[in-house]
């Protein structure tokens, strides 16, 4: 509870405050890839244009040595950034060792993996959040996004974890659907009567996002991307805020460099703190506080720097979301999240 308070006042200090190529507080949460390899080939992931060579599996050790020295600071840790975690023949352990030394786990899946066994050992390693990326409506529009996956296996996954889970408040577990910008009716009818398949089940929530065109990788052309606002600009408190590991120990800058274009040390050769203060990151800082981020080629074009509530960078917004989620529940601060969006919707 202390760290999250303090993690909290952090971000505020950030928001707030006049911040510098120094960051004078440690991250609040962690993206840690237990491994880019993946089972499937998404046509809308940034993971498909790794290339196989280049993926692997963290080793135990570096997992260890990583929450061992962030969990003194992160309470948020994501086991997940590129691949498909359930793939790590470790990654149980994991969960229950994060855990175990404070942090808040949470696990992002394409639940294609996800037999019976799986979903007992999840439900026991005291995993605090799991979302299943399902990304269709019905066999088709699924099929033609998830390369690899199968409609019908995939949904009775997630219903058969859904029935093991049972009352059980963990993990908070979330339906996320990725589409792309200016959905039609007729695919508005086909979402609702996809959701009431799981209407008798205790699923927590469902999001619904739009694709994203990971840094500039994707294009219009490519999909229907929602527009970005070109006249406002927030500089990225990921740099500030968060800390991303790839499976090998490289340190990215965002949760959106899974292909490890922008390096800012390794977890083999550095601390984490020396790495979050070293010479790469505080170059990225300084170029964005004086808006030169145009200089950083994945950033150029992101939304992400765009995206504000009242005067808030967007990005901030969902840091300071995670401390208050880990503080009061899940289920509160989404409903506060939901009313968030609303009154968005409403002044934008």
């Amino acid at each position: 509870m202390l760290r999250d308070v303090r993690n909290l006042l952090n971000s505020l200090r950030f928001a707030f405050g006049k911040p510098s190529e120094y960051a004078p507080y440690p991250p609040a949460a962690l993206w840690i890839e237990v491994t880019n390899k993946c089972n499937l080939r998404c046509v809308m992931c940034a993971n498909s244009l790794v290339e196989k060579s280049k993926t692997g599996f963290m080793e135990w050790e570096v997992f260890r040595r990583i929450v061992d020295e962030a969990s003194g600071y992160a309470t948020t840790a994501f086991l997940f950034l590129g691949g498909e975690p359930l793939l790590h023949r470790d990654i149980f352990r994991m969960i229950a060792y994060a855990e175990s030394r404070g942090m808040k786990v949470r696990l992002h899946t394409n639940a294609t993996l996800l037999d019976e066994a799986k979903a007992e050992k999840l439900i026991a390693s005291g995993l605090s959040l799991i979302s299943f990326s399902f990304d269709g409506y019905d066999k088709e529009s699924y099929e033609k996004v998830r390369v690899g996956a199968k409609f019908e296996r995939t949904l009775e996954n997630v219903r058969n974890f859904l029935k093991i889970k049972g009352s059980s408040k963990k993990p908070y577990t979330i339906l996320q659907n990725i589409v792309e910008y200016g959905e039609d009716e007729e695919t508005k009818r086909r979402r609702e009567a996809f959701y009431r398949m799981f209407s008798d089940l205790p699923l927590d929530d469902i999001e619904v996002r739009m694709i994203h065109p990971w840094a500039g990788k994707f294009s219009d052309s490519e999909f229907r991307l929602p527009p970005v606002r070109k006249d406002r600009f927030y500089p990225c408190a990921y740099l500030w805020r968060t800390m991303n590991i790839l499976w090998n120990g490289t340190v990215v800058p965002c949760c959106l460099d899974i292909t490890g274009e922008v390096t800012l040390g390794n977890v083999r050769e550095k601390s984490l703190r020396e790495i979050w203060n070293d010479l790469p990151i505080r170059r990225m800082r300084r170029l964005m506080l004086e808006r030169r981020h145009e200089e950083i080629e994945m950033c150029r074009n992101c939304q992400v720097l765009r995206d504000s509530f009242m005067g808030i960078s967007g990005v901030l917004t969902k840091i300071m979301l995670y401390s208050a989620e880990n503080m009061l529940g899940f289920r509160s601060t989404r409903a506060i999240t939901r009313g968030i969006k609303r009154l968005r919707s409403l002044v934008s």
